[in-house]
């Protein structure tokens, strides 16, 4: 599995492309710039069959339904969240006038501890609600996809639709009790470690 990291929107969400079997790809929350993400899949020459989407605001979500026409990919979302897909206001998106909202839907709505096999590879979903009620983190070996659940010292903001600051300390509190350690890949900000967080995160 090799990861590549796109900076992509006027709000700097982290896109990731997930590469895997050889020639296929996932990617996680493709939030804006369908076209740079699309030109660097090709690039890659490989071919897009999974979208994996951490939660449902707007931010996250803005390239989805560009990648899903192209290729045919599935989407992926925590249950709770799927209404936020074609919701100009339950996504936030009501919140930023200036950027389009490109509505889409989804094909697999998870539940925690749902397996995704990408190749030989595994994520389980890990439901985090408290940044939306619908939020997860896909958890690999060794790695983690926090979305808006959890930044490099900070984590997501609670004030959206659904959002919920008791479940969130409850979310978090389940990461903080994870054994071993992950690199964090953050739905905005820098990377970081598992390890890291537990010793300088505030909300931990």
């Amino acid at each position: 599995m090799r990861i590549t990291a796109l900076s992509v929107g006027e709000l700097s969400e982290n896109c990731f492309i997930i590469e895997f079997g050889g020639d296929k790809a996932a990617v996680v929350d493709p939030g804006a710039e369908g076209e740079a993400i699309a030109s660097r899949i090709d690039a890659m020459g490989v071919r897009l069959t999974d979208i994996l989407l951490t939660h449902g605001h707007f931010d996250h979500t803005g390239a989805v339904q560009f990648l899903r026409e192209r290729y045919g990919a599935k989407v992926y979302i925590g249950r709770q969240d799927e209404c936020m897909l074609s919701d100009i206001r339950k996504s936030g998106a009501f919140l930023a006038p200036f950027i389009p909202f490109n509505p889409t839907a989804a094909d697999v709505l998870l539940e925690e501890g749902q397996e995704i096999f990408l190749g030989d590879e595994k994520l389980t979903v890990m439901a985090t609600p408290g940044h939306s009620r619908g939020s997860v983190c896909y958890v690999g070996d060794g790695i983690m996809f926090t979305g808006d659940t959890v930044f490099k010292g900070s984590v997501g903001r609670t004030d959206l639709y659904s959002g919920d600051a008791s479940q969130q300390r409850s979310s978090i509190k389940r990461l903080k009790e994870l054994e071993g350690d992950y690199r964090l890949y953050c739905g905005h900000g820098e990377e970081s470690t598992l390890s890291r967080e537990k010793e300088c995160n505030p909300y931990f």
